[in-house]
């Protein structure tokens, strides 16, 4: 695991980049498991992973990494390590994990690509039913908020993929009838130190996943078209 001070500096580098534009967890949760020492394996370097790619150089260097590339196939190797071996019980965090692990392609030969993840990540939403309204009715405001902007990142992600790899998508989008996100279903950051900052940062990411969401819709429509 790296030091308390990389660690930091990667999870800075998550939340104020790769988190602000896909808000697929809660901050303040994430980070009291973190305090707590409950937090997911799987998850955690699968933030690792996604935080390589947006961190300084000066962090990858301070964590022994010879480039941004094997920082980033460490953290894959390590989070799919996890996966492989079954060791996650938790289905979100599985799915937000998986979801992440999306940013990493080694190349044409290796078939655990972004479309494999995707998969994963969205066969487990669905089989949780996070495509149904009705499956949300028993949950607590908090968590309905996660799971929703979670579907909603898994879909736009899959759609998105799809269209650029020219397959078809794992979600058939006919069978959602959840509404799709509004600022409702954001988190807003109080009390802490570079709050206000952050919390500007968040509110035009948020517009970004909104907008995300609705295009991924509308590719969905087109991908019917086609089909």
């Amino acid at each position: 695991m790296p030091s308390p001070e990389i660690s930091h500096a990667l999870l800075d580098a998550y939340f104020h980049h790769s988190f602000a534009a896909l808000p697929i967890l809660d901050r303040s949760i994430f980070l009291g498991t973190l305090q707590q020492g409950s937090f997911s394996h799987l998850l955690l370097n699968a933030i690792y992973l996604a935080a390589t790619i947006y961190c300084s150089d000066s962090v990858i260097a301070d964590a022994g990494f010879p480039s941004r590339y094997a920082a980033s196939l460490t953290f894959y190797r390590r989070a799919k390590s996890i996966y492989d071996a079954g060791y996650e019980t938790d289905a979100i965090a599985t799915i937000q994990a998986t979801f992440l692990m999306c940013h990493w392609w080694s190349g044409l030969l290796d078939h655990k690509d972004p479309w494999y993840w995707i998969g994963i990540s969205t066969g487990m939403a669905l089989a949780l039913g996070m495509h149904q309204v009705k499956s949300y009715t028993s949950l607590e405001d908090k968590e309905r908020k996660i799971w929703r902007r979670l579907w909603w990142m898994v879909y736009a992600m899959d759609i998105n993929l799809s269209m650029l790899l020219d397959r078809p998508p794992h979600v058939q989008g006919r069978l959602c009838n959840v509404p799709p996100l509004s600022e409702a279903d954001f988190e807003h950051v109080n009390g802490l130190k570079g709050a206000e900052t952050f919390d500007e940062t968040l509110n035009e990411a948020n517009v970004f996943a909104i907008n995300a969401v609705q295009l991924a819709r509308i590719g969905t429509a087109f991908l019917v078209l086609l089909s």
